[in-house]
């Protein structure tokens, strides 16, 4: 199907150049080093497909096309593809746990995948192209399973959605043409993601929810902050600026570095300067000019 698809884009290509310009302009998502990753593992039908929406996310150090799930040592695409060995294209997927969460790659996959086809994605028919998560550990079984709860309640759906969660298996890295396939054939890839209907049905679906802010994903929700030391404090600010913003103490009005200040800016120098004077009066006269202990 893929091929067939393909041969007939290909056929009435007017605009390649300009595809394969914007193809070329493919984000380049940070690649951590020197941090531990994790692992995670997707089916989503086409892995050309589900591989390029994971190394899209944030986080995401690398998505590699594979098989797994089946019955047969080291597949071949042409055997997978004929759904002879049980295997299901899949893409595994390493990623930094300090930068994205395990909840944010399943926020990511639902907006990949027609959860609830069975009989596997889009053109690609057959169960070889169908849809799982396969957790690595029970933590990961739980999240997922949660999500998929989550999705399932939301009412998004009007079918089920028959999305397995399975225990994640040996994982078999497909042919190297197969990998960053939208990167290498940018053409021919973009006529087959159109050809397939995935990117319609996937807005139908979504519509303004189809882009993840996967900032709410991040662990720890952005820098938090330390509040400092009282030496330090005591060290950086002045007396009177201590005073009032560590022992709750009040500073003596009209009587500090901004109360003569003649520039001009959120407020005119010539602006409120008699209630100012009046108040000023009444202060003084009540004897509140000293900072309180």
């Amino acid at each position: 199907m893929k091929s067939m698809l393909i041969g007939l884009a290909l056929a009435t290509l007017a605009t390649a150049t300009l595809i394969a310009n914007a193809g070329s302009e493919q984000a380049q998502t940070p690649r951590a080093t020197d941090k531990e990753l994790a692992l995670a593992t997707f089916a989503g039908g086409c892995f050309w497909c589900v591989e390029s929406g994971f190394e899209d996310i944030p986080g995401v150090v690398d998505a590699i096309s594979g098989y797994t799930g089946g019955h047969l040592e080291n597949p071949t695409y042409k055997k997978v593809s004929r759904g002879s060995t049980g295997h299901i294209e899949s893409v595994q997927v390493r990623y930094d746990p300090a930068t994205i969460s395990y909840e944010g790659l399943l926020a990511g996959f639902w907006r990949m995948v027609d959860p609830t086809d069975a009989g596997g994605q889009f053109v690609d028919r057959g169960e070889q192209y169908s849809t799982a998560i396969f957790y690595h550990d029970d933590q990961q079984k739980l999240i997922a399973e949660k999500s998929k709860a989550e999705l399932m309640a939301s009412g998004r759906y009007v079918k089920p959605i028959v999305t397995p969660i399975r225990a994640a298996g040996k994982f078999y890295v497909a042919e190297e043409y197969h990998q960053d396939y939208y990167m290498k054939n940018p053409i021919r890839y973009k006529f087959y993601r159109y050809g397939s209907g995935r990117d319609q049905y996937l807005e139908n679906t979504w519509a303004t929810d189809l882009k993840v802010d996967y900032r709410k994903y991040t662990e720890g929700q952005g820098p938090t902050y330390g509040k400092p030391s009282d030496e330090e404090l005591s060290n950086r600010l002045t007396a009177l600026q201590y005073k009032v913003t560590q022992k709750d103490a009040t500073e003596r009005p009209f009587d500090n570095e901004y109360w003569d200040e003649k520039r001009e800016g959120i407020y005119k120098e010539n602006l409120h300067r008699e209630g100012y004077a009046k108040y000023q009066a009444m202060f003084q006269e009540n004897e509140l000019s000293s900072v309180d202990p």
